[in-house]
């Protein structure tokens, strides 16, 4: 298939929506579809179409009976893409990759001293991902881009960092970090502050899952 974001950016609306139904309540009937879209059975059919052909959702067991056939459940395929995940930090830089499960099937940590400026930090962080993906076998272009956690002050739009305090490498003010990671991972780079993430992590998958207001305190 064309690669992976690219796929879903093209995709209508309502392919779209599926997707996210269907990424959010993992083992999901038709039924429960329907119900969350409402649309019909016959528009879920084509809208779900391309998302099977191309095996981005896929046939994950079957569902009980409630008379008649026992429906099918489907899931994402975990391991169509992957993601990467960056958190810089002042004494530390954490990486994984993830499936779409948001499994971790590879990850690296490094320490960061005084000899880590800028260039020299995104030059570690690139060979990491090589060594990364060769161990767990992915090829890069099934990686859809990475997501940058950071210290702030941080212009998030821009992907710069503006005057962050305390790290221990001096020329870490106004530091293009989108641009120099994208350029030097050759794949596509969304920033936003460390604290933010870490919030929004605990809201989807952590102890705020089943919250409607998540409240994050980052202490140190």
């Amino acid at each position: 298939m064309q690669d992976f974001l690219s796929f879903i950016q093209n995709l209508d609306i309502d392919a779209k929506k599926v997707f996210s139904i269907v990424s959010n309540n993992p083992l999901v009937t038709k039924n429960t579809i329907l119900k969350l879209t409402g649309t019909t059975l016959s528009t879920l059919n084509r809208v779900m179409k391309p998302l099977l052909d191309e095996q981005v959702i896929v046939p994950a067991g079957i569902d009980q009976s409630t008379g008649g056939r026992k429906p099918l459940l489907y899931d994402v395929n975990p391991g169509i893409a992957y993601i990467l995940g960056l958190d810089i930090s002042r004494t530390y830089t954490d990486m994984v990759i993830s499936n779409l499960k948001m499994d971790i099937v590879s990850k690296r940590r490094f320490l960061m001293d005084e000899t880590f400026l800028p260039d020299v930090t995104v030059s570690y962080i690139t060979a990491c991902f090589n060594e990364m993906l060769l161990e767990s076998g992915i090829q890069k272009k099934d990686v859809m881009g990475a997501g940058l956690g950071a210290v702030g002050p941080l212009d998030r739009k821009k992907g710069i960092l503006i005057n962050p305090d305390h790290f221990q490498a001096p020329g870490w003010s106004d530091v293009p970090i989108k641009d120099l990671l994208e350029n030097s991972l050759g794949i596509p780079v969304f920033t936003e502050n460390g604290a933010n993430c870490a919030v929004l992590l605990e809201s989807k998958m952590g102890y705020g899952k089943d919250c409607a207001n998540v409240a994050y305190f980052n202490c140190g």
